[in-house]
């Protein structure tokens, strides 16, 4: 077990997943600032500073689809002891919802954005998905995670808490399990690699809530990911290169 694997399941087992309010706190975008300190990026291979990742987002619920981009941006600063990275989701009218469109669609900034945390080092890379607007159902999907050295059949399991802002959800536990699927390394670079992860979470064995398959690349991290859930929501983000 890798030490930052042991970091995160005591994370999750002693600490909640509440909701973030990020417009409430005025300094937590720090988007484009200088001089702010960023310890955990100084060892970051993939997630440093300032590096922008962009995803195709096709979302599929029971009544409707929607398709629209999302950055993902790491920025400076620190947050909730990992590296501090920007959701950035542009949504597009169709369909929205009224409601929705009058929350999503802003003439003064094309997107909608979301503060959260990667961990990387050299023994793996975990993320924190975006948890707000249409994607809020991510809280109750495993979170990307990938340990190195990376072997075909290496398993893993968490368990998180989950806090204050998720109304009914409030208390409950969410059960995390994961499987290297395959593993394809670079006949010229052994460093370099691609590989896939399945996952999945539950309460409990009569509860399922989702299935997650995760790709990743060692050289532009996590490149798709696609769920779905136990009410047959369909979710796929990938990587536009």
């Amino acid at each position: 077990m890798s030490r930052l694997l042991l970091i995160l399941i005591v994370f999750f087992s002693l600490t909640s997943c509440s909701k973030i309010y990020n417009m409430m706190r005025k300094d937590v975008d720090t988007e484009g600032k200088t001089g702010i300190k960023s310890k955990f990026n100084d060892d970051n291979k993939i997630y440093t500073t300032n590096r922008l990742f962009t995803y195709d987002v096709q979302q599929i619920d029971a009544a409707r689809e929607l398709n629209y981009k999302m950055e993902l941006l790491a920025i400076p600063g620190k947050f909730t002891g990992g590296t501090k990275i920007k959701y950035k989701c542009y949504y597009t009218e169709e369909n929205l919802t009224n409601e929705e469109k009058e929350m999503y669609l802003d003439s003064n900034q094309p997107y909608k954005w979301d503060i959260t945390n990667v961990m990387e080092d050299k023994e793996g890379v975990w993320i924190h998905p975006p948890r707000s607007y249409t994607l809020e159902k991510l809280e109750l999907s495993p979170f990307p995670s990938i340990d190195f050295p990376t072997k075909v059949g290496d398993k893993w399991s968490y368990k998180m808490y989950i806090g204050a802002g998720w109304g009914e959800l409030k208390g409950k536990i969410v059960k995390s399990d994961f499987i290297v699927e395959k593993v394809e390394y670079s006949e010229n670079d052994s460093s370099n690699f691609t590989a896939r992860v399945k996952a999945e979470t539950y309460f409990d064995e009569e509860n399922r809530l989702c299935n997650a398959v995760f790709d990743f690349d060692s050289q532009l991290g996590f490149t798709n990911l696609s769920y779905v859930f136990n009410d047959s929501t369909k979710l796929e983000m990938k990587m536009v290169e």
